[in-house]
């Protein structure tokens, strides 16, 4: 086998070649999906085997017994036997690479704890997206075990990436949405609105990124004409700083000046939280406006005093925003009348987005009763034709605003009696262009 990236077969195809990487992985502590990953598994079935045994089995049988292997794992043992000496105690040492995120997919109580803080953030749905933040020390202690191994097998390893290998939050998400699917008694589904993020963190090793990123020079600005001075100062720990950080260190014996190569196994397990949100949902229909002191949206001048008694959107949207326990929302509609301008007929076009809804999941009945509601709140507005649309759908607002006509009626009072030949002069206008000043009233 030349190298990783020409391996898509499953793993039990593997040659004899990594018995002795996954020997030297295995006496470094790390867990059975990372030897996976980084013997360059690409089949996420494999991963999504729920069994640690059985990938265990399956590792096992690919490993020989020949004295190569033997004396690999006799000689890993003693190098790293020192540096795991203050690791867990544990009958299963922390997994050096993901830092135990992947041994948490198996575990019961991980498993509870995720399910009871996902129903205590009361949100309404039926299938859901599960996203992973995963911390900055998961790309550092990936970059150091690829080191290790390009120094031990660099016949395997020597043109190989840390991009070659699938992110472990991924391998993550493949194996755990499917148990907490079951948990839950929902569906996942990779791309819902429904949104369950589990936020991961490890204090015990937040400052290898500040080793591995060090002091850099960062100018600092001066006034035009004089020379930048430049004063050493800490990056900030961010993703594409960790990365230059890990460009600087291509080497075991470079990455040894700042951290252990291969790293050790960490005292504790990698924290998870669980931070919910719901994609904006839409909700359209028509007005109309009865009073004249009524805005279409809040006036409020400079000094703070208030125009008007409210506002359209505010007695239409603040309903609905309590009965969709949403975080906020943004109004639009097509186009706009004066305060003191009434809106008849069949009404005018609006659609709300409303930000973050805990309750998503409605019937024609529920959205009719919501409409209800808003009507019997007030005497000033009317909504009719309420509805949910999909955000590809609020286009059509926009549209009807560009296209659409407008039709004027005045009365209009003369101190005389009016002759139809009066009015004869009407058919020679054509074309007419009227000049107006946009009134103080609608400046808001």
């Amino acid at each position: 086998m030349d190298n990783l990236q020409s391996r898509h077969t499953p793993l039990q195809l593997f040659s004899k070649e990594m018995s002795a990487v996954i020997t030297d992985l295995k006496c470094i502590s790390c867990c059975p999906r990372c030897i996976l990953r980084l013997c360059g598994e690409q089949n996420n079935e494999v991963f999504k085997n729920t069994n640690t045994q059985d990938i265990e089995n399956m590792i096992e049988s690919l490993q020989a017994t020949d004295s190569k292997t033997e004396e690999s794992k006799m000689e890993v043992q003693e190098n790293v036997e020192t540096k795991n000496t203050d690791a867990t105690n544990s009958s299963t040492p922390i997994c050096p690479s993901c830092l135990g995120l992947l041994q948490l997919c198996n575990d019961e109580e991980f498993l509870k704890k995720i399910v009871t803080s996902v129903r205590n953030a009361d949100y309404e749905f039926c299938k859901f997206a599960l996203a992973v933040s995963a911390p900055l020390q998961h790309h550092v202690r990936e970059h150091s075990i690829l080191l290790y191994l390009q120094e031990r097998h660099g016949e395997i390893y020597k043109d190989i990436t840390s991009d070659d290998f699938i992110p472990a939050k991924d391998v993550f998400k493949w194996v755990f949405s499917g148990i907490l699917a079951t948990a839950l008694k929902v569906t996942f589904v990779p791309l819902f609105p429904f949104d369950i993020n589990l936020v991961c963190s490890h204090p015990e090793t937040d400052s290898e990124c500040e080793q591995i990123i060090g002091e850099t020079k960062v100018s600092k600005p001066t006034r035009p004409g004089k020379k930048r001075k430049l004063s050493p100062t800490r990056n900030t720990i961010t993703r594409p700083a960790v990365m230059t950080g890990l460009y600087r260190h291509p080497t075991c014996e470079k990455f040894r000046k700042v951290l252990q190569c291969p790293p050790v196994s960490p005292k504790t397990m990698i924290d998870c939280h669980v931070k919910c949100t719901h994609g904006s949902l839409y909700v359209a229909g028509r007005y109309n406006k009865y009073s004249r002191e009524l805005s279409q949206t809040p006036w409020i001048l400079d000094d703070g005093e208030r125009k008007g008694i409210s506002s359209v959107e505010e007695l239409l949207c603040d309903k609905l925003k309590i009965k969709l326990q949403a975080k906020g929302y943004n109004f639009s509609s097509s186009g706009r009348e004066d305060i003191d301008v009434c809106t008849l007929g069949t009404g005018r076009p609006f659609v709300v987005e409303f930000t973050d809804p805990h309750r998503s999941i409605f019937s024609p009945a529920d959205v009719k009763l919501m409409q209800q509601e808003v009507n019997s709140s007030t005497k000033h507005i009317a909504v009719r034709d309420l509805q949910v649309i999909d955000k590809e759908e609020t286009a059509l607002l926009k549209e009807g605003e560009i296209n659409k006509t407008k039709s004027y009626s005045a009365l209009i009072h003369i101190n005389k009696t009016i002759q139809k030949e009066d009015l004869t002069f009407l058919k020679d206008f054509k074309d007419l262009k009227l000049h107006q000043k946009t009134p103080m009233r609608v400046l808001h």
